[in-house]
């Protein structure tokens, strides 16, 4: 995890997410600077016992930031939702040359997502998801977890009109059911 935001609170994000993995059963270990001083061996054995490790990089630490960069396999840049893009010099360097998948969770304090905000950050970021995870809600964890896991839902929806009707009838089935929907698909079929 990387703060992009100065104003977000990225460690609480972390502990959540530590927390809702660790009661899906996932052994999970949470590392931030305070871990800097461990050995590379430590790390690589921490590795084979745990399912995960989440990464807290601090960009004012430099060397820190760099080593969970390295270390990860994943990286998850936090923002709120409302902000502009903030990085180091060095940190932009660092981003344009990612070679894996990189995700964006923008922080919400409850309102309503503010507009066209992934095109904003896309145009600085090598992104692969945006997700938005509202403050003290645990569904919005919760699906950041799947997300992160491979286990996400994904709904895809057909076009025309009469399928509409019975896109209303699947979400209300899956919704009564508690099925949670984390991501849906629009399909257009085109006619030549």
């Amino acid at each position: 995890m990387i703060p992009l935001s100065l104003e977000v609170d990225y460690r609480k994000v972390a502990h959540d997410l530590q927390k809702k993995l660790i009661n899906d059963g996932q052994r999970t270990l949470l590392v931030d600077s305070s871990s800097a001083g461990r050995s590379v061996a430590w790390f690589n054995a921490a590795e084979t016992v745990k399912d995960l490790i989440i990464y807290c990089a601090e960009p004012s630490h430099r060397q820190w930031t760099e080593f969970c960069l390295r270390q990860a396999d994943r990286v998850l840049f936090i923002a709120a939702h409302n902000s502009s893009f903030a990085a180091p010099p060095w940190l932009i360097v660092e981003i344009q040359s990612l070679r894996r998948p990189a995700d964006l969770v923008l922080l919400h304090d409850g309102g309503r997502n503010g507009g066209q905000v992934r095109e904003r950050w896309h145009a600085h970021l090598p992104l692969d998801l945006v997700c938005h995870l509202r403050s003290n809600n645990a569904n919005d964890v919760a699906r950041l977890a799947r997300l992160l896991r491979g286990t996400a839902l994904t709904l895809v929806l057909s076009s025309g009109g009469a399928r509409g009707f019975a896109h209303l009838g699947v979400v209300r089935a899956l919704r009564d059911a508690h099925v949670p929907i984390d991501l849906i698909g629009v399909a257009a079929w085109a006619r030549s």
